[in-house]
């Protein structure tokens, strides 16, 4: 699951974790979501938080370049009977189109089968054209699942992809 650039974060990655997800909200989600939604977003508030889960038992790889985090991806199991779920992926913008992305969901779907799972889902912005097309080339397919959740009193909506384990997926 873990190699020479992915490993399992620990609680002290938090701040690192942090700044992957704000960095990465900046460049992905302007013009996707409200400017005011994607401005609270900030590494002082969500170093803490994922310190936090992390520390409850989350877990998050970590794809590692150059000694800094370039990316994230946190897994758990699903609300769904028998399914593990991606919960966040990130990579910083400007470690992009680098191969981190596969490597992480390489390492994703290895954790999901080790804990057993038979199939994984994940949810992502609907608009989001980018991610999206990430997911659907990683095996990933749409399941018709929609949701809409408020994400800083805004409604954001989501789509749900999912992946047989079973298969080599």
């Amino acid at each position: 699951m873990t190699g020479p650039d992915v490993r399992i974060a620990t609680t002290e990655d938090g701040p690192a974790i942090a700044a992957v997800q704000v960095a990465a909200w900046n460049a992905t989600y302007r013009g996707l979501l409200p400017d005011h939604v994607i401005d609270q977003m900030r590494v002082e508030d969500r170093g803490p938080q994922w310190a936090g889960r992390i520390g409850a038992g989350t877990t998050v790889l970590l794809a590692v370049e150059d000694g800094r985090v370039a990316g994230f991806c946190a897994l758990a199991a699903s609300d769904e009977e028998g399914a593990g779920e991606v919960t966040a992926m990130y990579a910083r913008p400007d470690a992009r189109g680098r191969g981190h992305g596969r490597r992480m969901m390489a390492g994703a779907l290895e954790w999901f089968r080790s804990e057993g799972f038979g199939t994984a889902v994940l949810w992502v912005l609907d608009t989001n054209r980018i991610g999206r097309e990430f997911y659907e080339k990683a095996g990933w397919v749409p399941d018709g699942a929609s949701k809409v959740d408020e994400v800083f009193g805004e409604p954001v909506h989501h789509v749900r992809y999912r992946i047989d384990l079973t298969t080599g997926g």
